[in-house]
């Protein structure tokens, strides 16, 4: 059940394992985008690039589990025309919201049973960056590795002199992630510090890139704080520095 602009509306809802989003809903003669919104690139599907609204609703409730000003989504209409196969249904349930639960599918009796887990009570969040990053191949990266030795020492000059000389290294490579920029959110902190889409991410907060995984680099850009991000890129081959803070659009 979904409550938009104090309406109740019963909700048929497709699981969607794949969406990190809580909730897509699509807008009808009874379901209106909320008046406090922002337009938004939702993420890629079959048909290509989808775009949309994000906003908070009053209530969303699946059986017993309610929850209050949930951040959903409401995709354009031209990017869901091929979705409206189901009849009554009227969005999707992401990731924000199962993973909050545990779950088992019975798929022979048509049920679905649920079960909270310590998520639960987690904040509902977005991307409040106004950047969509996305992995892009890999590249060798040079990495130093420091060597230990073994062997034993047999006399006080011997340790002393190990100790001196303890750091022995060498290099290895390894291939490591590439993280592009693939769209920048109009009027959000990303374009008005000047990135666009295109830019590879060449450090985080000073930090290089391939040390953190994708989802580790989505987490920090929905951080709940107002924090400051700053980022290096690389654009026609000239390393270019930005910095933008986080901030809330609901």
């Amino acid at each position: 059940m979904a409550t938009v602009n104090n309406i109740q509306i019963p909700a048929k809802l497709l699981i969607d394992i794949g969406n990190s989003d809580a909730f897509w809903i699509f807008e009808n003669d009874k379901i209106k985008l909320p008046d406090k919104n922002f337009p938004d690139f939702l993420g890629k599907g079959f048909s290509g690039d989808i775009e949309g609204h994000r906003a908070k609703i009053d209530e969303f409730s699946i059986d017993k589990f309610d929850f209050k000003k949930t951040i959903v989504s409401f995709p354009d209409s031209i990017s869901i025309r091929n979705v409206k196969m189901v009849p009554g249904r009227i969005g999707s349930v992401g990731g924000e919201v199962l993973k909050r639960f545990t779950l088992v599918l019975n798929y022979k009796e048509k049920e679905l049973y649920l079960k909270k887990n310590s998520r639960f009570s987690e904040p509902f969040t977005y991307n409040k960056s106004g950047i969509t990053i996305q992995h892009n191949g890999l590249q060798w990266v040079q990495e130093t590795v420091h060597l230990e030795t073994v062997r034993v020492a047999s006399t006080i000059d011997e340790i002393q002199e190990r100790e001196k000389n303890n750091n022995n290294f060498k290099y290895k490579f390894a291939l490591k992630p590439v993280y592009e920029i693939v769209n920048v959110r109009k009027n959000s902190a990303a374009e008005k510090c000047g990135l666009r889409k295109g830019d590879i991410i060449v450090s985080i907060n000073r930090i290089q890139p391939y040390k953190y995984s994708l989802q580790q680099i989505n987490n920090l850009l929905k951080s709940e704080e107002d924090i400051w991000i700053n980022l290096e890129v690389e654009r026609n081959s000239v390393v270019l520095k930005f910095r933008f803070k986080l901030e809330d659009e609901l």
